[in-house]
Parts: C-alpha cells; structure tokens; sequence
C-alpha cells in the first residue's frame, strides 16, 4: 500500500492566518505575530490613502482587506472596498495551497479572523 504524503498545513482561521502570514507592521515585519509578542492588528492596518505607498515600497507582498460584517470580520484577499476596515500586506498569495481547504470555487479566499456578538449592555462579547 501506498502512503499518500500529506499536503502542507492548512490555514482555516484568523489564528493560523495570522501566525503563517508575516504581517507587514508599519515598522517592519514580524514573521509570527502573537498578542504575547504586543502584536495588535491596528498595527497592521493601513489607511485606504496609504496603500499605494506600502505597495510601492514593498512590491514583493500581497494585500489582504479585513471587512466586517453582521459581527464577524474576516480577511478577504485583494483590494475590497465595501465593508472595509483596513488593508493588510503579508508574505502570502490567494493562491498559496495552505488555502485549498477554505477556497471557494471562484477561487476567492476569506478567512474568518474574529466573530462576536453584543450583549444586554452592548459590550462586545467574543465567540
């Protein structure tokens, strides 16, 4: 019998993305960003006015756009604009086989990053 050799590791959440991405910080590239190393995703996002900038100075990354939506947010590769929250540039591509387990048929790829609800007081509650 034949061993089927394993594919690589797949990236199904917003806690793999992030930790298999190397975020582009604006002071520079973190390669596995953690909130125990004092990452936080706002200092990542880049302003819609300053993405022309980062792709310019670092033409060997790919955008991301984080998009929020009824409570969830998730990254979306590409530029998008409805819903947007921010952009992100990172090491990996849409078209990266850590993705093919999340890839839709269209071959667009989302990530779901963080989901959360309102409580009775209005505080956010994370799921």
């Amino acid at each position: 019998m034949t061993e089927v050799a394993a594919g690589p590791e797949q990236i199904m959440d917003g806690d793999s993305f992030v930790e298999h991405a190397g975020i582009l910080l604006k002071e520079g590239e973190l390669e596995c960003p953690t909130p125990e190393d004092g990452f936080s995703l706002t200092d990542a996002l880049i302003e819609p006015r300053e993405l022309a900038e980062y792709i310019k100075k670092h033409p060997d990354k790919y955008v991301w756009t984080l998009i929020e939506e009824d409570g969830v947010q998730v990254f979306w590769a590409g530029v998008h604009f409805v819903n947007r929250l921010g952009y992100i540039l990172t090491r990996l591509r849409a078209d990266d086989p850590r993705f093919d387990s999340i890839r839709q048929e269209d071959g667009t790829v989302m990530v779901k990053y963080f989901e959360y609800e309102y409580d009775a007081e209005d505080n956010i509650v994370d799921l």
